[in-house]
């Protein structure tokens, strides 16, 4: 498949501007923190401060090409090869399986799983790495749940 840089550019940008605009709106179904952990801006207010910076610059792609000079050469060609898009195909739907596993397992049993496949889908052959990568998940449970008292 190929197709013209700046016309994928607009389309991911248009499709991250939408995609910022919907979790926006679901943002508002977060619930209310009580307690001595509670803020004043809610537990919404650092996903709702990264999809406005998102959103900007995705409105920043959009509107990039029409600032330049118009060039009469063409723009570069991007393509991808049937194993690149089978690769991204897949890196979706192992993302849709961890959602799916985290409701069912949890967090901490289903991000070791999560991050070993995605490495190894992502063609890692290095054993460090993939510990490296097991571990993560089970870090970040520490840093969220004890340090930071956000439940996962």
């Amino acid at each position: 498949m190929q197709i013209k840089q700046k016309n994928g550019t607009r389309l991911i940008s248009l499709i991250l501007l939408l995609g910022s605009s919907l979790f926006f709106y679901h943002t508002y179904n977060f619930p209310k923190e009580i307690g001595p952990v509670a803020s004043e801006y809610g537990s919404a207010f650092f996903p709702r401060f990264l999809l406005i910076f998102i959103a900007l610059m995705a409105v920043i792609l959009i509107i990039q090409p029409s600032l330049k000079k118009n060039r009469a050469e063409p723009g570069p060609i991007v393509s991808l090869s049937g194993a690149q898009a089978a690769r991204s195909l897949g890196l979706w739907l192992l993302c849709l399986g961890f959602y799916l596993s985290w409701l069912t397992m949890g967090y901490l049993y289903a991000s070791p799983l999560f991050m070993l496949a995605a490495g190894l889908l992502m063609a890692s052959r290095s054993v460090v790495l993939l510990a490296a990568l097991a571990a993560l998940g089970p870090l970040m449970y520490v840093v969220f749940e004890q340090l930071l008292k956000v439940g996962l």
